[in-house]
């Protein structure tokens, strides 16, 4: 029962902060841009430090939920999935250099990719 409650109060902070941060920084990126309508390029608040804040706070949130639900099945699904988050910035580049041209490049080359 410790062990259980132990894994509680390490896992539920970081998967509440993780996808808490990610829904709100959907929302501040655009739901329509965030899924692959050119909406307009953001490069202030969060997107000043990262690139990807999206990516980076789900994969802390499914670290979360990996200590949550102790389950060796669970930790392989969420590790092809932080996987997917970790390979998709440089399939998405050559799109947002398309889209967004100059600006992109310039905030590419000044703005790391996850942090």
């Amino acid at each position: 029962m410790n062990r259980q409650k132990n894994r509680l109060y390490a896992g539920l902070p970081l998967f509440i902060i993780g996808f808490g941060c990610a829904l709100f920084w959907t929302n501040y990126l655009g739901w329509r841009n965030a899924f692959g309508k050119p909406d307009g390029l953001r490069t202030s608040g969060v997107y000043r430090f990262s690139r990807n804040p999206i990516y980076l706070a789900s994969i802390i949130g499914m670290v979360g939920w990996a200590i949550v639900v102790p389950s060796w099945k669970v930790t392989v699904l969420l590790s092809l999935w932080a996987a997917l988050y970790i390979v998709a910035p440089w399939v998405e580049d050559p799109w947002m250099t398309k889209k967004y041209g100059k600006a992109f490049v310039q905030y590419r080359e000044r703005t790391p990719r996850f942090l």
